[in-house]
């Protein structure tokens, strides 16, 4: 083999492991903005779990119904708490649909969410609360709205709600 034969030869190689440092790149970056997504969507909704439940505290609630012309009574009370909960829940089955739609879950993990939600969702506070939900935004995510509405049904159809009551005390 001559110089020239050899000097050939390793551009051409050279030109090879550029090609693939370059699709590795392309590849690293998809992931990290992958990854990247996926935090800002866990600090939101993080955030707002953190906020529904802080606001869950009687004392808050008290103070969110009167500073908004209600009177604080134990049952308004209550009822807010149930409705920030509510909120919480749904928070959460968004940022598990979001991680499962970008492929950051593993079916496992995402089934086994899934279980849990659903069994959720057969409950009838739950159930009303996102009715609710879903006609305050007839026309937005209507993807995760589906989601969440077979969720509803596989919970409907696994446990009816005394049987999810008894489980829960066994």
């Amino acid at each position: 083999m001559t110089l020239s034969d050899f000097a050939t030869f390793s551009t051409a190689l050279s030109g090879l492991a550029v090609t693939a440092s370059l699709i590795y790149l392309a590849i690293q970056t998809h992931q990290g903005a992958k990854h990247t997504k996926a935090l800002i969507q866990q600090g939101r909704v993080g955030r707002m779990i953190a906020s529904l439940i802080g606001w869950s505290e009687a004392e808050r609630c008290a103070s969110w119904i009167e500073a908004n012309g209600g009177t604080p009574t134990p049952q308004a009370i209550r009822q807010r708490q149930f409705l920030f909960q509510c909120g919480a829940i749904v928070a959460a089955m968004e940022d598990l649909y979001a991680q499962h739609n970008d492929g950051l879950l593993d079916q496992e993990q995402f089934e086994a969410q899934s279980v849990t939600f659903a069994l959720a969702l057969s409950e009838t506070g739950l159930k009303s609360y996102w009715t609710q939900w879903k006609a305050d935004r007839p026309k937005q995510a209507l993807k995760f709205q589906r989601f969440v509405d077979g969720l509803a049904a596989r919970g409907a159809e696994a446990i009816s709600p005394n049987e999810a009551t008894r489980v829960q005390l066994d």
